[in-house]
């Protein structure tokens, strides 16, 4: 209609990580893991999900072709923002999650960097969704349930999806139904002013 329009439009990042390029990442991953298996822990209260959010980055996995993956998928969302400074982008921290059957992620968000995304390196149909919580939680307490805004916002996870979106928005991995681990790797972007 166009006596209508939508005042806070919030775009989400979704794009596949190339084949050649998931296949390696895919292999950096799981050396890693088998590896390090010391580094997995339990970190948040009430989830299972064992990761290594608390390795220091230079302890954590790492894989060229894996941050060149992260830049190029947060330049091309970057460019949607029209940022009106001059600024630089970089990789803040990443770390692998792996939710054994079961295993979930609790509502959170990650309000301290600029852009948080994850990558599903290893997930099947049963593996659990990925859900975005709606910003606007008024909507949900003073509207009538409606199609057009949602409380939650579903993403079906498969190999290879990369999602990003602004770290202060809030989110949550569902429990997985699979005996199949779920591995997922989790980051912050975050930025320098240029001059």
């Amino acid at each position: 209609m166009e006596n209508l329009f939508d005042p806070f439009p919030l775009r989400i990042y979704q794009n596949n990580i190339n084949r050649l390029e998931f296949d390696q990442i895919v292999n950096d991953v799981s050396s890693f893991i088998n590896n390090n298996p010391h580094k997995f822990t339990k970190e948040w209260s009430t989830c299972p999900t064992l990761t290594t959010i608390k390795v220091p980055k230079n302890q954590n996995i790492n894989s060229k072709t894996l941050e060149n993956q992260i830049k190029l998928h947060v330049n091309n969302y970057f460019n949607y923002w029209e940022f009106l400074n001059s600024i630089n982008i970089n990789i803040e921290n990443l770390w692998i999650n792996i939710a054994k059957q079961g295993g979930y992620q609790e509502e959170h968000s990650h309000g301290h960097s600029l852009f948080s995304g994850v990558i599903y390196i290893n997930v099947n149909e049963d593996g659990g969704e990925f859900q975005f919580i709606n910003p606007l939680p008024t909507i949900d307490s003073l509207m009538p349930e409606n199609k057009k805004y949602e409380y939650v916002n579903t993403v079906t996870p498969y190999n290879g999806l990369i999602l990003i979106f602004p770290s202060w928005l809030k989110h949550r991995a569902l429990a997985n139904k699979s005996n199949q681990d779920r591995i997922s790797i989790s980051f912050n972007i975050n930025y320098t002013k240029t001059i």
